[in-house]
């Protein structure tokens, strides 16, 4: 089962958040997953790569060709380039079985909420997954039951959102997505 994670890309995370997307990695290796990714070594993105390499998983890259520089670092792994980020949040979206938001900045925010969208207007029941680590999305969470409650979101699209605040919730919904 191939997993995108979405991740903070910068260094200057709080160190807890490298050691819990470690830990979160670890897990998701041991389950057997494979990684999709958005191909930056920095960060909690990077923490990402390097516990599924260690790991010896598959791992696949998506990006940009803007980034094709950096890019050229990872030459044991399958890298797709695409010429702009909608290509790129498209082809994550059919390379990926299931989604997982660990918390990030605007770019995994704008990632969440493509996707929402896309399950929103297509018929596919792909899962997304929140980690809402020490309340990481708490205002965002709170900001799309506003919106839903003032009747510019559906609630039904909230439903679809799985919340799990740790990495025991992260395995029983892996577990059950495979069953």
């Amino acid at each position: 089962m191939k997993i995108f994670i979405a991740s903070g890309s910068n260094e200057n995370i709080p160190k807890e958040y490298f050691e819990e997307t470690k830990n979160v990695c670890q897990k998701l290796c041991d389950l057997n997953m494979s990684l999709v990714f958005g191909t930056y070594l920095k960060g909690m993105m990077g923490q990402c790569y390097k516990t599924f390499k260690d790991n010896n998983k598959d791992i696949l890259g998506i990006t940009i060709d803007a980034y094709h520089e950096t890019n050229i670092e990872f030459k044991d792994i399958k890298v797709l380039e695409y010429s702009n980020s909608f290509q790129r949040l498209e082809n994550i979206f059919k390379e990926s079985d299931l989604f997982l938001f660990l918390p990030g900045g605007t770019g995994s925010l704008g990632e969440l909420f493509g996707i929402m969208e896309e399950l929103k207007t297509s018929k596919n029941q792909k899962k997304v997954i929140i980690y809402n680590y020490n309340g990481f999305y708490n205002e965002i969470l709170d900001y799309l039951n506003i919106l839903s409650k003032r009747g510019f979101a559906y609630e039904n699209e909230l439903n679809k959102l799985i919340i799990i605040n740790n990495i025991d919730d992260l395995e029983r919904v892996i577990k059950n997505e495979r069953n």
